[in-house]
């Protein structure tokens, strides 16, 4: 072979590995910036869903509220699209006893008493598991204190046995 020939064959397997290797670093890119997309949405739509049971309690309280719940449907939705089987289960299962327990809270008499004593902390832990799958879902470290964290509310709006009031 002649110097020539080596250079031209040099060069063309130069430009064949450095196009696959730019191609592989913009798949890659593009993998990593489609995981990053699909976790900010899912962290977008976890808020969303728990500011929406939050959200409705306080009008449950008010007596006031939609008993459509339309938006914690639309976070459910959501969550059921971009989630994991799991999750999505016991996000619709959450909903569906979140509307519930806000009905009766609306109608203001012995019922809405009864669910306020024993089915409001009963929905309350169900979010706080259903916190638990979100973090680990978000690779967020679990908090120490059964999923609340620190100074917030839980379903209820009111701090939980170990939270100041």
């Amino acid at each position: 072979m002649t110097t020539a020939t080596i250079a031209v064959v040099g060069s063309l397997v130069g430009v064949v590995l450095g196009s696959a290797l730019s191609f592989l670093a913009q798949y890659l890119l593009a993998k990593r910036t489609r995981k990053w997309k699909l976790e900010d949405t899912k962290r977008e739509s976890y808020a969303e869903f728990l500011t929406s049971i939050s959200a409705s309690y306080a009008k449950a309280k008010a007596g006031q509220g939609d008993p459509e719940e339309v938006d914690l449907l639309r976070a459910t939705a959501v969550i059921e699209l971009i989630a994991g089987k799991q999750i999505a289960e016991q996000a619709r299962g959450l909903q569906k006893q979140v509307t519930d327990v806000h009905k009766k809270l609306r109608k203001r008499d012995s019922a809405a008493e009864q669910a306020e004593q024993a089915e409001v902390p009963k929905t309350d832990r169900a979010r706080g598991e259903l916190i638990k799958l979100f973090k680990a879902d978000l690779d967020i470290p679990a908090d120490r204190d059964n999923g609340q964290e620190a100074g917030r509310a839980g379903v209820s709006g009111q701090p939980s046995a170990d939270q100041p009031r």
